[in-house]
């Protein structure tokens, strides 16, 4: 009996006969989805560490930490803290709309107890801090899927009017 009978309607010999010039990838694609995975294991499109800059200044010493490189579509946390050295009457801190744009913000904890639009920023007011007192305070994003490129801002922690220090974030954002 011949063993074409006992193929599949639609398959024949020719199907399951092995061809020495045949491949089933090309060796251009698999080197491409090689590069691909590679350079994404090196974070290259993000994943990488969050940056933490401190401003030690004479009224406060100030932590930022905030991821650089993010995919779009990503949830990421930025942390601002605030120890103060003197004591702090309002303590407000002015996010740029240039750096929150195309940014979902889910949540701020603790909830500033002011919030005001600036002339180009977020003014958020966290009232008064006493000598030595520690203040964390985490933003929860998401990245909307429609931006790519990257957003900048000068974030501004200031007593009042009276600006405490001021500190340049860049958001790299990779599909």
């Amino acid at each position: 009996m011949d063993s074409a009978a006992n193929l599949p309607d639609g398959l024949d010999r020719r199907n399951i006969e092995a061809r020495s010039w045949h491949r089933h990838a090309s060796v251009a694609s698999l080197a491409t989805l090689a590069t691909i995975v590679l350079l994404a294991a090196t974070g290259l499109f993000g994943g990488y560490a969050n940056r933490v800059c401190m401003h030690d200044t004479r009224v406060a010493r100030i932590t930022f930490t905030y991821p650089e490189n993010i995919r779009n579509g990503e949830f990421f946390e930025t942390t601002i803290e605030v120890e103060a050295k003197k004591a702090i009457v309002d303590l407000t801190i002015d996010m740029p709309s240039t750096y929150w744009r195309n940014i979902t913000i889910n949540s701020m904890i603790p909830s500033p107890i002011t919030e005001k639009p600036g002339p180009s920023s977020f003014q958020l007011g966290y009232g008064p801090l006493d000598p030595g007192q520690k203040v964390l305070i985490k933003y929860d994003g998401q990245v909307n899927p429609s931006l790519v490129g990257s957003t900048h801002g000068k974030i501004k922690i200031s007593d009042r009017t009276q600006l405490i220090t001021a500190h340049e974030a860049q958001l790299r954002v990779y599909p």
